[in-house]
């Protein structure tokens, strides 16, 4: 596909920016917020969009001494003079405005119709299987990844090809009233798709009727919409808005009697309503997409699109092979550059599938993505990107194609290192990704990195602007991956982390991980390792403040003072200072303001979940805002105050204070939290059946005979036991797993290494997908049954059990 074309000039007048020196004529033709995902630094346009979190005018200097010479800027009173001089830099009241006008000029041009997708879930998974249903017989461009705000979809529609298009597919998501008409002045989309309504994101509108309109809000210039009937509240909706629109909608059994019968992929409430938006659209405009039945059996579940898992060597795999243009290319090279831990990278890359008459430019663009991000070495896959081989500034290696490689692989070059895999659909990558990931336990944990994103935003959707955010990510992130997830938090601009003893914070360090972070377990003898990894400890004791205050004075060559974190005892008696110790605890602080701050006074809420309750949560929320008010006025400057933990954020949004800490429910395991907060569950822990075994009645399985089969039985062995963190407490209770669209109960008892299904009648066969909790399981229930919490049933999942995470 042909890639776009833009001027200076002609940006300059679609902005109505002020050129700031004499215009060097040039050509763009990639737009970029985020300086880690440099592409051809000669062809591209800086934008330096300023946040609340963030300023890309920070980032201005070190592009422009890696080749970039377009900027948009807001300021200028901080740019290098040579900068100013030797490009072109384009001054504007506001920069993300700029770039959706320059949006939404494009997008007036493009000849092909653009298919506009907004609702409260589904939306890429509908975008990407429609992708793949039309592909190839229709020339289809979309939206890379969930490029659906503001900024999300302008750099969405200017990514999208002038020319050789048939159709283009771009998603619209909002969180806040007024939203969607900024989209839809961009997209203006003649065809539109709303897949569903729901609770997500509903905390800035009034209701879901109030929700939902702003999301209608897109077809205003729609001719045809597509929706479920199921839903009657949009079906209602519709109807009275739309009266002169064509409105498709069907019901989620369409696509059961277009096929006769069902698709295994499909055996879930939700999988059923987002295919059938996807038939009903082929059917509707009656494309030819080959026989329904096989197209619909390689449709990949949008799990496959990019995954992040450990690798042989010592090395971390990024799988992202189900898909291949330059976008999806360039968004996943920025995610492997962001795996500071490993300052080798490696990519792994295909011939690209759907390139026609710009092949040379296609490639270009390419090596122009690897050259700039400080690519250690490529591995060119199939015999026309090996042409280009002499583009890549790294190191080279050309095979003819995947077997090639496979039969000629060499472990050792991948060794301590990020390697990322993006091929071709027709490369079966999937090879590639078996041979380098690291086969340790069959059990996986599955973090969903999109759904941690939408918990984040939903609960910032609760709090104030100027309200900061801490994360825990102690006890390796709740079980999910401390560095992992640290990486995530630190690339959404969150405020602070947190981890429960030193260890922890170091390991967050050699990471490449530079919030700062909190320490809430220091012990005596760390203090000193802790100033040198700058984490900042928690202060609870008389004593422990001493430690830390001599220890800073031995290391008075410190530019800077220690920061240090007063917790408060406010009633639930754990840790924390007492209110009468307070005014000691201010004397030996201000004895030694030369050495320490206070960054912060926090305290913890005991029964912050539970209403019956609540009385002695306003006392413990009284008591702390006397207390740190008495504390900030007695040292004369400002403090952050935070005591809302997950729960408190949810019921008592109120005391927000200066900043609040997000814990397990930035996984949304808790369910009642989750019907508060209007979270998501993240995670998913799965395996595959081991074996399946006859036995006769009145036999049994597993150690002690606790089970008795009442009648002639298949029993399937499943990998896990309670070495991995599925609990003995767990045998034979009412507890299930889910096999197959199929609730198996848990019989016998549970062994170290493994445990017992039945499976009877189900025709279950080894090598079968089985989940332990997650979208069918509720790990509440397993919890309950363990007489436990959900917390202790994810923190205590063992390291030998693969996490893998998805993007």
């Amino acid at each position: 596909m042909e890639r776009s074309k833009f001027t200076i000039e002609g940006i300059c007048n679609t902005t109505q920016g002020k050129l700031l020196s004499p215009l060097k004529p040039c050509q763009i033709d990639d737009f970029l917020i985020d300086s880690r995902m440099l592409g051809n630094s000669l062809l591209t346009l800086f934008f330096a969009i300023k946040t609340d979190k963030n300023d890309g005018h920070l980032f201005v200097d070190d592009l422009f001494k890696r080749g970039v010479r377009n900027f948009v800027v807001t300021e200028i009173s901080n740019l290098p003079e040579n900068v100013v001089e030797e490009s072109n830099v384009i001054l504007v009241d506001d920069a993300v405005k700029a770039l959706q006008d320059i949006a939404a000029d494009y997008r007036r041009q493009l000849s092909y119709p653009i298919v506009g997708i907004t609702g409260s879930n589904g939306k890429t998974i509908v975008k990407e299987w429609l992708y793949q249903l039309l592909s190839p017989k229709v020339r289809v461009a979309r939206s890379p990844k969930s490029y659906n705000s503001k900024i999300g979809v302008a750099l969405s529609l200017l990514s999208l090809p002038r020319n050789n298009c048939d159709l283009a597919i771009v998603e619209a998501g909002i969180s806040m009233v007024g939203e969607m008409d900024v989209l839809e002045n961009m997209i203006k989309p003649n065809v539109g798709i709303i897949t569903n309504i729901g609770n997500a994101h509903i905390h800035n509108f009034k209701d879901v009727n109030q929700l939902l309109n702003e999301k209608l809000n897109l077809f205003e210039n729609a001719e045809v919409v597509f929706y479920s009937s199921d839903y009657q509240l949009i079906d209602t909706a519709l109807k009275t808005r739309f009266k002169d629109k064509t409105l498709v909608g069907k019901g989620s059994d369409f696509y059961l009697n277009k096929l006769n019968g069902s698709v295994s992929l499909f055996n879930n409430p939700a999988s059923m309503e987002n295919i059938t938006h996807c038939l009903s659209f082929i059917d509707y405009f009656n494309y030819d997409i080959g026989d329904l039945k096989s197209k619909l059996s390689v449709v990949i579940p949008l799990e496959m699109r990019l995954e992040i898992k450990d690798g042989i060597n010592n090395c971390l795999i990024i799988n992202d092979s189900y898909s291949l243009d330059v976008k999806s290319f360039q968004i996943a090279v920025g995610e492997l550059v962001r795996q500071k831990r490993y300052e080798e990278k490696s990519v792994i890359v295909s011939d690209f599938a759907e390139v026609d008459n710009a092949e040379s430019d296609v490639y270009a663009q390419v090596a122009d993505i690897v050259n700039n991000n400080g690519i250690s070495q490529v591995v060119l896959i199939g015999e026309t990107i090996v042409k280009y081989r002499s583009l890549f500034r790294c190191k080279v290696h050309c095979y003819d194609d995947t077997e090639d490689f496979l039969g000629k692989f060499n472990s050792m070059m991948f060794v301590n290192q990020a390697v990322l895999l993006k091929g071709a659909r027709s490369f079966s990558f999937e090879k590639i990704s078996n041979k380098l990931q690291k086969h340790e336990h069959e059990t996986t944990l599955e973090v969903n990195v999109d759904v941690i994103l939408n918990n984040l935003a939903t609960v910032k959707s609760l709090l104030k602007p100027t309200t900061k955010m801490l994360v825990m990510v102690k006890a390796f992130s709740y079980g999910c991956g401390s560095v992992e997830i640290a990486s995530v938090m630190q690339s959404h601009n969150v405020d602070y982390l947190a981890v429960a003893f030193v260890d922890e914070g170091i390991e967050l360090r050699e990471a490449g991980i530079t919030l700062p972070i909190i320490v809430m377990n220091p012990e005596a003898a760390d203090i000193s390792i802790m100033i040198d990894y700058n984490l900042e400890p928690e202060i609870y004791s008389l004593s422990k403040l001493k430690q830390v205050c001599d220890c800073a004075k031995r290391q008075c060559d410190r530019e800077k003072n220690i920061n240090v974190h007063i917790k408060l005892d406010t009633g639930m008696h754990r840790l924390g200072f007492s209110e009468s110790q307070i005014d000691e605890m201010l004397d030996i602080i201000c004895n030694n303001r030369d050495y320490v701050t206070i960054a912060s006074v926090f305290s913890h809420l005991a029964v912050a979940d539970n209403a019956d309750y609540d009385e002695f949560t306003h006392s413990q929320l009284e008591n702390f805002e006397t207390c740190a008010n008495r504390i900030e006025e007695r040292v004369g400057y400002c403090v952050i105050k935070h005591v809302l933990n997950s729960y408190g954020i949810a019921r008592f949004a109120d005391y927000q204070f200066d900043m609040v800490r997000l814990g397990v429910g930035l996984f949304g395991v808790e369910k009642h939290l989750n019907e508060i907060a209007n979270l998501q569950m993240a995670l998913q822990l799965k395996g595959v059946v081991a074996q399946v075994r006859d036995v006769k009645r009145g036999e049994s399985v597993g150690y002690g005979l606790s089970w008795t089969a009442a009648r002639d039985s298949q029993i399937a062995i499943l990998p896990i036991g309670y070495a991995d963190g599925y609990k003995v407490a767990l045998s034979n209770k009412d507890v299930k797993v889910y096999i197959n669209g199929n609730y198996c109960p848990i019989v016998g008892r549970v062994c170290m290494d493994m445990c017992f299904a039945d499976v009877t009648g189900l025709n279950v066969k080894e090598g079968d997908e089985v989940e332990f909790f997650g979208n069918h399981v509720d790990i509440d229930s397993l919890a309950k049954a363990a007489n436990t919490i959900s917390y202790e049933i994810i923190s205590t999942l063992s390291h030998r059990i693969k996490r893998v995470y998805y993007l």
